[in-house]
């Protein structure tokens, strides 16, 4: 990825995360010089696997599902001998009650009741007359939701989980979400999965999918692996203190370490040979470094600050082998508090 003559690159990645480690993971194999910094002294971000009493939790219901051959073909290569097909079985937690999701008709009119189930059909056909017939525009998250379901399915399934998840109501939300993360679900693809006997091509409606036998966090792990198998470094308790550009080939990152010193990573990796030090930003709170001459100190704060706040309940099962993988979304905020309330069964 050099052309003769040039100093060789060197890249930092601020971030050991999944999108960090999978760009690591491709430089390294073209050959160029890798440092991935991260705050904490694991990596994976939120794609970690908890390890409790000798069980293991996933933070959060990840599956792995691309209709890209490619990317499945990498996937295999990259955790060969430690992957399981699973069964999918999702659940949203509802009014004392279970639900399958994707949302399946026969499933609303049993456990909802007639009524919840007659206003929920003729809430969808007035949402597909405003959206469909009179082209209503489709502005944030709960029109997309509406246009899909319906008003009376979006307040019972979608409207409070989502905004406990992102912390902001609907009507903030952009609908591009809905189109990445439920491309082609709605009221009309349940129903016509439910009369047909062909698997879906609906990736919210994948019945199985791969998974890595200890856990999600065995992906991340193993690009870290790699990228230190060919000689580039993961840094982990590595927090950024800053970035100064000093010219248009002189970078310059600053990081502490966990004795409390700092170091600095500057036209150099190992070597007293110049290189050119590149900087990959996997977060927005890297952004604020990068920015620091105009970032005020409650845009530092706020990106130091991001995420949301998680609880994970389990269940300790004592039983062999994986079997069908389950979760449950649960509809419970506590006041003051942005919950993604995941119970695994």
């Amino acid at each position: 990825m050099n052309a003769p003559g040039d100093a060789p690159m060197h890249v930092v990645i601020m971030g050991a995360g999944p999108a960090g480690l999978a760009t690591g993971h491709e430089l390294v194999a073209h050959g160029v010089a890798v440092t991935v910094l991260e705050r904490n002294d694991y990596v994976g971000g939120l794609c970690r696997t908890v390890h409790e009493s000798g069980y293991r939790f996933d933070l959060g219901g990840h599956r792995w599902f691309t209709k890209n051959e490619d990317l499945n073909d990498w996937f295999r290569d990259l955790m060969e001998g430690e992957l399981v097909m699973v069964q999918r079985i999702s659940r949203i937690y509802y009014g004392g009650k279970y639900y399958m999701y994707p949302v399946a008709i026969g499933d609303v009119i049993k456990n909802a009741g007639l009524i919840t189930s007659i206003q929920a059909a003729f809430s969808f056909l007035w949402a597909a007359v405003r959206y469909a017939a009179f082209n209503r525009p489709i502005r944030n998250m709960k029109d997309g939701y509406t246009a899909q379901f319906g008003s009376t399915l979006y307040e019972m399934f979608f409207r409070r989980y989502t905004e406990k998840v992102w912390g902001r109501p609907c009507e903030e939300l952009s609908a591009d979400w809905i189109a990445q993360r439920s491309k082609g679900l709605s009221i009309w693809t349940v129903a016509r999965q439910a009369l047909s006997t062909r698997k879906s091509d609906v990736e919210s409606l994948v019945e199985e999918f791969m998974y890595p036998r200890d856990g999600y966090m065995r992906i991340p792990e193993r690009m870290a692996e790699d990228i230190e198998g060919a000689g580039s470094r993961v840094l982990l308790n590595a927090s950024v203190k800053g970035i100064v550009v000093h010219g248009p080939n002189d970078i310059e990152v600053a990081y502490g370490t966990p004795d409390g010193s700092g170091r600095t990573l500057r036209n150099s990796f190992e070597t007293d040979r110049r290189s050119n030090v590149a900087v990959f930003i996997t977060n927005t709170g890297g952004l604020f470094f990068l920015f620091a001459h105009i970032a005020n100190k409650i845009g530092r704060d706020a990106a130091r600050n991001e995420g949301v706040d998680t609880d994970l309940v389990g269940r300790q099962l004592e039983r062999q082998g994986l079997g069908k993988r389950r979760h449950a979304r649960a509809h419970h905020v506590r006041e003051g508090q942005v919950r993604n309330r995941l119970l695994h069964r």
